[in-house]
């Protein structure tokens, strides 16, 4: 890191949720947004923060059978939600709160670690197929966005002086075909976000220019593994990115066991390569030697391993799993999932694909 980065001034956001609890037909969890700020330069003025709306009244709306408590405490870098039921699909509650700038120095958006679903845990009576919890997860949107809606992006400025409005939504989509519904209480713990405001202009990885279109993944829930590793196929095949695979794979990943490899093809060419894994029940990826997807990963890993604090802001880093010994990103394109003892499956920073 360069002397100039580490003067930096940050203004860290975090959004925390403690838990949150679905039941046949209700939801309940409470919602700690919070952070730090801290001060290099004393020749200028640093203070972005948490603030009420104008009118407090509409800072918590409800929709269909959907209750919470009717305010939001605010205290600095401190907001903390009301606990919310939801009932039924449909329902929908919105907590709106703005942050400010009051400072004389502009902020940029430099880190989103947005919110996605830390670890879901089902009754142990529960008898929904894996397919159906997860189908019945894909209703359940925890967003966090601008009060008209757009997404929060890496380098959207905060002028001196300025604000903006935010929206966290919590729904239960109200789907037109048939729901699948839990017959027991459904429990999400260690969902959490974070969003740091920064001095300069910077990219996903934490400096220079940021790209043009930049890929993160979306706060609108939990990534699938639809969305983490597209069109994949999976095995433990040795081979490497630009290379042919024509033999030891699957469309599915159920008999590979708790970590394998995902690969994306074009005729049997592979394109893109992944470490894969399962924690709790979910499968995971971890897409390897394309550097710029750094900090698609680290969103992937706070996502599934809620307890690891993964951060980008360093070269790399690692989880602890439940079901395997560890999940590791690397900056240089490096991934991998660590089963027992030093057996693992990767991907390298030269592409090459690997399970030993």
């Amino acid at each position: 890191m360069t002397e100039r980065n580490k003067n930096i001034l940050l203004a860290v956001l975090i959004v925390g949720v403690i838990s949150m609890t679905v039941a046949f037909a209700a939801l309940s969890q409470n919602l700690n947004i919070n952070g730090s700020a801290s001060v290099q330069n004393l020749n200028e003025s640093w203070n972005i923060h948490f603030a009420h709306i104008s009118n407090t009244a509409n800072e918590v709306k409800t929709y269909g059978y959907a209750s919470a408590d009717s305010s939001i405490t605010v205290e600095n870098t401190t907001v903390t939600v009301p606990e919310v039921t939801l009932k039924a699909p449909g329902d929908k509650v919105e907590y709106l709160f703005k942050v400010v700038n009051e400072g004389d120095i502009t902020g940029y958006i430099n880190v989103l670690n947005n919110i996605g679903f830390g670890t879901i845990t089902y009754d142990k009576d529960e008898t929904l197929t894996q397919e159906q919890k997860s189908a019945f997860q894909n209703d359940i949107h925890v967003t966090l966005t601008y009060s008209n809606g757009n997404a929060l992006a890496y380098n959207d400025v905060l002028l001196k002086g300025d604000e903006s409005e935010l929206l966290l939504t919590i729904e239960y989509i109200n789907r037109d075909s048939a729901q699948v519904l839990p017959t027991k209480d459904v429990t999400f713990t260690g969902i959490s976000a974070s969003i740091t405001y920064g001095q300069d202009r910077t990219s996903l990885s934490g400096s220079g220019d940021a790209p043009a279109s930049p890929e993160i993944v979306q706060p609108s829930k939990k990534p699938t593994m639809a969305s983490m590793c597209p069109g994949c196929v999976f095995g433990k095949v040795n081979t490497s990115i630009g290379s042919e695979l024509t033999s030891g794979y699957s469309d599915s990943y159920e008999e590979l066991g708790n970590y394998f490899l995902g690969y994306k093809l074009s005729g049997n060419t592979i394109e893109k390569a992944y470490a894969c894994g399962i924690e709790n029940g979910e499968a995971f990826c971890l897409e390897g030697y394309d550097t710029s997807k750094y900090s698609n990963n680290i969103d992937i890993l706070n996502a599934f391993f809620p307890g690891c604090n993964a951060d980008s802001s360093v070269s790399y880093a690692e989880c602890n799993g439940s079901s395997f010994n560890k999940a590791y990103v690397h900056s240089n394109g490096l991934v991998y999932v660590l089963g027992a003892g030093v057996s693992r499956c990767y991907v390298d920073k030269n592409g090459i694909t690997n399970c030993n």
